[in-house]
């Protein structure tokens, strides 16, 4: 029978082998001779692996777990600041003053006065039938209306002639201040039929249709102004 214990033998017997005898290691085994025949495998070789395994574990542990703990211990204290910094600032939030605004004598005249005007717009009247030629832009701040030379023209609501007369590039023109602040032009006529000062109503002829003045066949030209801002009078005037 083979002696295990013979040094040259656990030289030559480093491996286990199945069904047969096994390596001898001074340290006890914990595992039955039954179990060891049975699972094919050196128990004794295990417990040695297991025994290496967590040395080495350990000495892993020894050697990077103080920079992991430092690493976790550092982002949990940075957390920790930046949450009680963040926290800080609530209460300047919540403590921020609530400003009530109060309308002063002068807002309220404003008021007033725009409530008014409100309330006393014209209600405005084609001056001529007929559609545009040309629309209100930035660079013709009116609207041309083609009609036949010598057409009636009425003013778009009540109001007060304030000019009459030729007016350069405009030709016979007629200029009526309205209620509410706004103003009409009417240019290019073929004929002037009001006076300055001259109280018209929405049935007054206050000219005729022409050419006059720099024009390109005969139509009206009509300007409003809303205090003093020229303004696209389709916005004003009704539909046809």
């Amino acid at each position: 029978m083979l002696n295990l214990r013979t040094p040259g033998v656990l030289a030559r017997r480093s491996l286990p082998q199945r069904y047969g005898q096994f390596n001898i290691y001074p340290h006890s085994n914990q595992v039955s001779s039954h179990f060891s025949r049975h699972a094919g495998f050196n128990a004794t070789a295990v417990d040695v692996d297991a025994i290496v395994s967590g040395r080495e574990a350990l000495l892993w542990s020894n050697k990077y777990g103080r920079k992991l703990s430092y690493l976790i211990r550092r982002h949990v204290f940075g957390l920790f600041v930046i949450s009680f910094s963040a926290i800080q600032f609530l209460p300047a939030y919540a403590a921020e003053p609530v400003i009530t605004k109060t309308v002063e004598t002068t807002p309220q005249v404003e008021l007033f006065s725009a409530s008014v005007k409100a309330v006393d717009a014209p209600i405005f009247q084609r001056p001529v039938d007929g559609s545009l030629s040309q629309n209100f832009w930035y660079v013709h701040p009116a609207i041309d209306i083609p009609n036949p030379y010598g057409t009636n023209v009425k003013p778009i609501d009540v109001g007060k002639v304030v000019f009459a007369g030729w007016d350069g590039g405009f030709g016979y023109s007629v200029i009526v201040s309205h209620k509410a602040g706004f103003t009409s032009r009417y240019a290019h006529l073929a004929q002037v039929k009001v006076t300055v000062g001259q109280k018209v109503t929405k049935k007054t002829t206050i000219g005729l249709v022409g050419a006059t003045g720099v024009a390109t066949g005969s139509h009206l030209h009509l300007e409003v102004y809303d205090d003093g801002k020229n303004v696209d009078p389709q916005t004003y005037l009704p539909s046809q």
